[in-house]
């Protein structure tokens, strides 16, 4: 069950909302090596792992139940970005053998105004 805090809970009970979204990537097991790009600059989430203002369209799918066929389906997302150097990141991380297969991928989203600690995963 998802815990909101109390700036996220007013934000999204409002009728006009700014939602900003950023998704952390990670290019090891141990979750160690992440990066964080962003829809928008984030008050409080900066340095060289930050790539703001990259992230164009998110969209996604939860838990799939269909029982006439007896299986299931535990959701996906596609990230759309603009390429301000993810291309060549990719590269240098896949010639150190580090690649994204199999690796974590967080989702967390605020709203406008907020600092980093307010967003939720």
């Amino acid at each position: 069950m998802r815990l909101d805090n109390l700036a996220f809970t007013t934000a999204n009970r409002t009728a006009t909302k700014e939602p900003r979204f950023v998704v952390q990537i990670s290019f090891d097991t141990i979750n160690t090596d992440t990066y964080y790009l962003t829809s928008h600059p984030i008050s409080g989430l900066s340095g060289a792992n930050v790539i703001e203002d990259c992230l164009q369209n998110i969209s996604g799918t939860t838990q799939k139940l269909n029982p006439d066929k007896a299986n299931s389906t535990i959701g996906a997302i596609t990230v759309k970005t603009v390429d301000v150097g993810l291309t060549d990141l990719q590269k240098t991380k896949l010639d150190n053998d580090f690649g994204l297969k199999g690796k974590r991928v967080r989702f967390y989203v605020g709203f406008k105004g907020h600092d980093w600690d307010d967003f939720i995963l």
